[in-house]
């Protein structure tokens, strides 16, 4: 047990992130990082695409694509081209009403505007019209990547819309979003590979501008030749290139909500970008009490239960299961905690997405590693749940939550702090 009770800070539990070096990609036999400098030198390719393009109105896709589009956005800036960014985030899974995504990108003032034609504020026609989207248009069919690039590159995107969608559209003409989607864009996203982010962003497009033209631009796209899809503007690489991409390294920011600096709550009832210092303010006025013998018992309860060796036997994957350890364990602890108390509320959110983002490498690892992840940790929640110790770990819990927030909020903040001054420095050094 000695291993386990040196972990008796949060700033050791919510340590530094690897979760590439300790898998080895299947066919190509090594493993990927991708450095800082790495990062510019692929963002200045980029710009150079960005620069010798027609385009100088670009939609990224948040929130992985963030750290990248930052560096993108500096570079240009030190030029005299005048670019305007845009950044929106479409959910993975499509929720039965869109209202609050749409509100979100409106200003107070163009919420509040009277529609003559409704007589109503243009947030309550919103909401309105929202309301008749029939349930059936979130169910969008899976399609291929290739399948979609074609269907993008060839469809007309202003033919007729709908009903729902030409009064939706009607209602937020005007407004600075529905003119920024009205006009030809770059869709901006790190890498495409099944193509699910885009798919999703044409279905949220076409709610806001009946002119919808844009070309995706993406460091890598996982397509034998891009050049033959119209709608790609550009891409580094692909798969006649993969070689190169992978010399390059991982793309490292996806999942990365310490180093991004916040998230998005999305549902049918909410659509709210939550900053992690306003994490830290809603319990800063609590009584901080130290987390140290809550953590040393959580430890306790470990040991006594043999759970590290049960935890491990929640996950199939070889691979997976030789890297879960302690820690991982304890992460699930606070999240099951947090969550068999209080609800999946924003704290909730902000420690499932920081466990999540110690599980396995999305890309250009077996996705299977990380869906693995996920059904482990869920069996697992099962399991600790059900210790007789459960009740006691609740109360402990409750006394040291707000202390465990803040240190989590703070080491989180301290590492993008650090990725933004090196990322400073190294632009300074390309001036």
């Amino acid at each position: 047990m000695k291993k386990m009770d040196k972990m008796k800070k949060i700033s050791e539990l919510y340590g530094e992130v690897d979760n590439l070096s300790r898998f080895t990609h299947p066919t190509l036999g090594k493993t990927f990082y991708m450095s800082d400098e790495k990062l510019i030198e692929l963002a200045k390719k980029i710009v150079n695409e960005i620069k010798s393009s027609d385009y100088r109105n670009i939609v990224v896709c948040e929130t992985g694509s963030r750290p990248l589009a930052m560096v993108c956005e500096k570079l240009i800036s030190q030029s005299k081209i005048n670019v305007k960014w845009t950044y929106m985030k479409f959910p993975r899974e499509i929720k039965g009403n869109i209202a609050n995504l749409i509100l979100f990108y409106l200003s107070s003032g163009e919420r509040e505007q009277i529609l003559e034609e409704y007589g109503k504020s243009r947030e309550e026609v919103i909401i309105d019209l929202c309301k008749l989207i029939p349930i059936s248009e979130f169910d969008l069919e899976k399609k291929q990547l290739s399948q979609l690039l074609n269907e993008i590159s060839k469809e007309n995107l202003n033919e007729k819309k709908e009903d729902f969608r030409s009064q939706i559209v009607s209602a937020l003409r005007g407004s600075k979003i529905a003119k920024t989607l009205g006009e030809s864009f770059i869709f901006f996203d790190e890498y495409i590979d099944s193509g699910t982010t885009l798919q999703r962003a044409l279905f949220h497009f076409k709610f806001f501008s009946d002119k919808i033209n844009f070309k995706a631009l993406s460091y890598y796209i996982y397509l034998d030749d891009y050049t033959e899809f119209d709608c790609v503007l550009f891409s580094l690489f692909d798969n006649r290139s993969k070689k190169e991409y992978f010399e390059i390294g991982t793309y490292r920011f996806e999942n990365r909500v310490d180093l991004i600096g916040y998230f998005y709550n999305i549902d049918d009832y909410s659509y709210e970008k939550i900053n992690l210092e306003d994490i830290r303010k809603n319990v800063l006025n609590e009584n901080l009490v130290d987390p140290t013998n809550f953590l040393i018992e959580v430890g306790r309860v470990i040991e006594n239960n043999q759970l590290l060796k049960k935890f491990k036997n929640c996950f199939k994957v070889d691979c997976v299961k030789n890297y879960v350890g302690y820690n991982h364990l304890v992460r699930q602890f606070l999240v099951s905690l947090e969550q068999e108390i209080y609800g999946e509320s924003m704290n909730y959110d902000f420690l499932w997405k920081l466990a999540d983002m110690y599980g396995p490498m999305w890309s250009p690892m077996p996705k299977e590693n990380h869906l693995d992840f996920f059904g482990g940790v869920e069996k697992c929640e099962q399991i600790i749940k059900n210790l007789k110790e459960w009740k006691d770990l609740k109360r402990g819990y409750k006394e040291v939550r707000p202390t465990i927030i803040v240190e989590a909020v703070d080491v989180c903040l301290e590492r993008q702090k650090g990725l933004i001054e090196n990322l400073n420095r190294l632009l300074l050094e390309e001036i």
